[in-house]
């Protein structure tokens, strides 16, 4: 998938608002540094889940024991494989873009929606720059959660924290953020 067009944005701008730079994050399968711990323990999870679901379909357990495990079935394979599937899905419909006044976040697929936030004023703005420029610049204050983002439900409907998440050239999006930040108060 190439490059997002700024005009994905134009429905939503303001009179006078212009598009600077439009952008999308990572695409594809994406490893993060919580997968480390996350991966061996959803192995770990599944593999107990599986294996207990097996005992008590071959032991003739009462029905209600079966039907009480495959939801935990379920959850252990979105958290094996599931997890990285709806996490390239959602990035694959997300769309970045910085205005000449805001942040925008745009996600399309099952419930489109906008995000936006006035850069003028804007709370704190964190940059983590990663290998090859690639990096995360993120509206608002840090979240201690965020090791478990890749299990966040809501982030998969855009009710997480404000981010635009694995950019390429990350540092000059961030440059760009503080020249209209500086642009509006000088």
């Amino acid at each position: 998938m190439g490059p997002i067009s700024s005009a994905r944005f134009q429905p939503y701008l303001e009179p006078g608002e212009t598009v600077l730079w439009a952008g999308r994050p990572q695409q594809g399968l994406l490893f993060r540094p919580a997968d480390l711990f996350l991966v061996p323990f959803s192995l770990l999870w599944a593999g107990f889940v599986v294996y207990w679901n097996w005992s008590v379909w071959q032991g003739g357990a009462e029905f209600f024991f079966k039907l009480i495990g495959l939801p935990f079935l379920l959850l252990g394979a979105y958290s094996v494989v599931g997890r990285f599937l709806v996490d390239k899905w959602r990035r694959r419909q997300t769309g970045y873009a910085i205005t000449s006044i805001r942040a925008l976040i745009h996600t399309a697929g099952l419930s489109g929606a906008l995000r936006a936030i006035d850069l003028i004023g804007a709370p704190e703005i964190i940059f983590h720059e990663r290998k090859a420029g690639r990096g995360t610049i993120r509206f608002g204050p840090a979240d201690p959660r965020e090791i478990f983002d890749e299990f966040n439900l809501l982030k998969i409907y855009g009710m997480g924290p404000m981010a635009f998440e694995n950019i390429p050239d990350a540092a000059a999006v961030y440059a760009l953020i503080r020249k209209v930040q500086r642009g509006a108060s000088g």
